[in-house]
Formats: C-alpha cells, structure tokens, sequence
C-alpha cells in the first residue's frame, strides 16, 4: 500500500468531515443556494476520490473513469462556489 496515497485518502475523508460540519453550521450570509450546491457537490467529488482510492488500496488496480469521472465534481464544485462568491461581491 502507498503511503502517500494512503495519506491522501485519510486527507480526503477529514475534508469531507470538514465539509458536512460547515454545511451545517454555515451563517446566514452564506446559506445562499450556490453556496450549498457548490459545498455538496464539493462533497461528492471528495467521496467518489475516496471510494476510487479504496478501490486501488484492495485490488492494487486503479479504476477506469468510462462515461463520466466524479471526482470531477471537486472541480465544478469550487467553480460554483467561487462564482457565487464573485457574483456577491459583484451585487454589493
């Protein structure tokens, strides 16, 4: 077993704690819906990463992305949360 990505695993799953904490406990300002979308979408891509990884710490083979990658939704997650920021910036 890899220990960076072993390492990278065990990062991920604390992220996704983080994440599931402050989706929760977010104030009133940033409970917009671009805000949560973005956060759990943010949250898919990081457990689909972890189950990828698992997956390659069981079988030694890494999996193959066919149709669409999730981990990608990591990407459009923060896309979306960082647009939302830059359009409320924008609006005050």
């Amino acid at each position: 077993m890899d220990r960076f990505t072993l390492f990278v695993s065990i990062m991920n799953v604390v992220t996704s704690l983080i994440i599931i904490y402050a989706l929760f406990n977010l104030s009133a300002q940033y409970k917009k819906p671009g805000y949560l979308a973005g956060f759990f979408i943010i949250l898919i891509g990081i457990a689909s990463q972890v189950y990828r990884n698992i997956i390659f710490h069981t079988s030694g083979i890494a999996p193959v992305d066919t149709d669409l990658p999730i981990w990608v939704f990591k990407d459009i997650g923060v896309f979306i949360v960082v647009l939302t920021y830059l359009l409320d910036r924008k609006k005050s």
